[in-house]
Parts: C-alpha cells; sequence; structure tokens
C-alpha cells in the first residue's frame, strides 16, 4: 500500500480530479496549500496613475494538495495520469510524493490492510 501526496496548479485541480476518476481513481483528500519550489516567483506590477514597473517576489503561491491511498500495483498509473494532466514542462507545474503505507483501518467495520482501501 501507498500514499501519494500530489501537489498542482490551483486551475488544473478540476481536469486532474476528472482524469483521475475516468481512470477509476475516486477516493482522495484534498485542500489549497501554499508552497514555493527553490526559485523564487517574480511578479511584475503596474502602478496606473505612475506607470513604472516594480519587481518583488512572493514567497509562496496558492497550489491544490490532492492526498490518495492506493495499492501498489495503481501508483504508476495514478503518476501516469497526473502527469498527463498537468505536465507543461514549466516550473511549477508541481510534484508526487510516494510513501510507503504501513497499515490502514476502515473504522466502520474494522477491515485492515488492503481491505481498508478497496
Amino acid at each position: 500500500m501507498k500514499y501519494l501526496e500530489i501537489i498542482i496548479r490551483p486551475e488544473r485541480y478540476t481536469a486532474t480530479k476528472e482524469a483521475l476518476a475516468a481512470g477509476r481513481f475516486y477516493s482522495a483528500i484534498t485542500f489549497d496549500v501554499l508552497g514555493r519550489g527553490k526559485k523564487a516567483c517574480h511578479y511584475a506590477l503596474h502602478d496606473a496613475a505612475e506607470r513604472e514597473e516594480e519587481q518583488f517576489s512572493i514567497p509562496f503561491l496558492c497550489k491544490k494538495f490532492i492526498g490518495i491511498y492506493a495499492l501498489d500495483e495503481e501508483v504508476e498509473e495514478i503518476i501516469s495520469i497526473v502527469k498527463s494532466v498537468n505536465s507543461t514542462g514549466s516550473e511549477g507545474d508541481g510534484k508526487i510524493f510516494v510513501y510507503a503505507l504501513e497499515e490502514a483501518t476502515r473504522i466502520s467495520n474494522g477491515m485492515t490492510g488492503e481491505d481498508a482501501l478497496v
């Protein structure tokens, strides 16, 4: 069993969710997060009154977080789906982290292990 942390651009969230559902991956945890990679992000602002350009760095950008618990054999397919929707070749497309999941228990009926995921 694995746990995938997927961090993507917010504007790609709906397409990602739809692509995962089409691949029969329905269960996920999602929320808005703030973050950034190694590189600072630079933006230009234009003051309407003075028409001067000012550059500054914003330390964090809005991103979407998707957490998915998956069977080992599903991981590569999930990664492929996420990459197909989110890869633009530009910095900031996101990241996918995969962790080993030691145990899972479904609270409602006590099922454990892989049975708790499916």
